[in-house]
């Protein structure tokens, strides 16, 4: 009778293991909104992580097991794929975050429904590094109950340019010398859900860009870097500006030009800094 019992309960287990709901998992969305992307939906599970802006349609996907990243634009059907290192790199060169600072626990509480644990800035004021210098204070919510492998966490938290952490970043709020506090990022909902595995997979059909910067331009302000491009370029500036780039321009905001690099590339190969972009942008929104 034994043995009768052990081959049922085997056989049970063999035909759950092949059941089509077992290729997903429980896990976790949050809906953000971060200094980098702006408002996200963050899809998380042990197997992988998904970001996305809903409305530009940009984000980023990773999944085991080698962790790298790659951006994505639904609008343009532009990827380009990067290790997380490097992208990491490339944040740390931003300089949105000081380096070396040190956090320490103070309190806990709940984030959107979610336990958290607070953390405070510390040694701020003795730091050497300059930019660490700007922050004369900073808040960190970290969830407690959001249980996913430390590497992701910390995958998780370089993508979105965030103090690396063990755990999933919920708030980020800073204090700069102005006494003006600044969120980097926030969490405003949460909730659980099944989460197919292929929901990581990087998205199909689309066309490899030049660079991460290349995926992460809106339409909008692709079109706003092409006409940048033609009203340096022609010989009668300030004439012609498109009715329409106008209006679109009065939708750019401040944080979707600090996703562009220092230097940007113009068609025709002429470059531009981000602040000859912004006072063209402001010469946009005063144009009737």
């Amino acid at each position: 009778m034994r043995t009768l019992i052990n081959c049922i309960f085997l056989t049970i287990c063999f035909i759950i293991g092949l059941h089509p709901a077992y290729a997903k998992e429980n896990g976790w969305i949050l809906t953000q909104r971060s200094k980098i992307f702006g408002d996200q939906y963050i899809y998380i599970s042990t197997h992988g992580v998904k970001c996305i802006n809903p409305k530009q349609g940009i984000g980023w996907v990773s999944q085991t097991p080698n962790w790298n990243i790659t951006f994505f634009n639904e609008k343009t059907k532009l990827y380009y794929p990067l290790s997380s290192s490097n992208w990491k790199t490339k944040i740390a060169k931003n300089g949105l975050i000081p380096g070396n600072i040190i956090w320490s626990k103070v309190s806990t509480g709940t984030i959107a429904g979610l336990k958290a644990s607070q953390y405070k800035m510390v040694n701020s004021a003795s730091s050497t590094n300059a930019h660490s210098a700007k922050w004369l204070s900073a808040t960190y919510w970290l969830a407690d109950e959001i249980n996913i492998p430390a590497s992701l966490a910390q995958l998780i938290s370089s993508a979105c340019g965030l103090p690396s952490s063990d755990s999933i970043p919920l708030e980020l709020s800073y204090r700069n010398q102005r006494g003006n506090t600044e969120t980097l990022l926030s969490t405003y909902h949460q909730q659980t859900a099944v989460i197919p595995n292929s929901y990581f997979s990087s998205p199909p059909g689309y066309k490899i860009a030049r660079s991460e910067v290349e995926v992460l331009v809106s339409k909008e302000n692709k079109a706003l870097i092409d006409e940048l491009a033609n009203d340096l370029t022609s010989d009668n500036p300030h004439t012609k500006i498109n009715p329409q780039l106008i209006d679109a321009s009065k939708q750019i905001s401040p944080e979707s030009i600090n996703k562009l690099p220092n230097q940007v590339n113009l068609p025709g190969g002429r470059t531009v800094s981000k602040d000859q972009i912004n006072k063209f942008l402001d010469r946009l929104k005063q144009s009737n």
